[in-house]
């Protein structure tokens, strides 16, 4: 379908079969039950021959595809400028709940036998910062917050 042909307007029902297959990962014939047809087994196997509803459904899986695309990417990027925004304010629990988010995200935390020795010192460490904060918070004591290294060490 080119990126320039005009949409074709549907009809309601045929909209609701275009919408129901592609919400149900592409039964016809869920998707023509879904519309109200009368004999959907056979319908839905003809309504997808049907050039208007191909196009439709083509826009329909590229929109979706366009906002699963952007789900992960800025995603991230988002709850990684949240926690750098929270921890720049000295709000250390919803900056390490962004981190930890991240990580969790592209994989770094889902599973801590997969951590190297210097991760797991560097993470350990972390806590036990995070920890000492909290007890300065609740007893009152003068703390400028967690010391955190620059960045993770290197593994090799």
């Amino acid at each position: 379908m080119p990126d320039n042909a005009p949409a074709v307007r549907l009809s309601p029902q045929r909209e609701a079969f275009v919408t129901a297959f592609v919400m149900n990962g592409g039964n016809a014939t869920e998707a023509a039950v879904a519309a109200g047809y009368a004999n959907p087994r056979r319908q839905g196997s003809r309504l997808r021959t049907y050039e208007d509803v191909r196009q439709a459904i083509e826009r329909k899986l590229a929109a979706q595809q366009v906002r699963v695309e952007y789900s992960h990417a800025d995603w991230l990027r988002d709850v990684l400028r949240v926690a750098q925004a929270a921890e720049g304010e000295k709000r250390y629990s919803p900056a390490l709940k962004g981190y930890e988010l991240a990580g969790r995200h592209i994989g770094a935390l889902n599973d801590a036998s997969k951590l190297d020795k210097e991760q797991a010192q560097f993470f350990s460490y972390l806590g036990a910062q995070m920890a000492n904060w909290q007890r300065d918070q609740l007893t009152g004591a003068p703390s400028d917050g967690p010391s955190v290294p620059p960045s993770l060490p290197a593994s090799e």
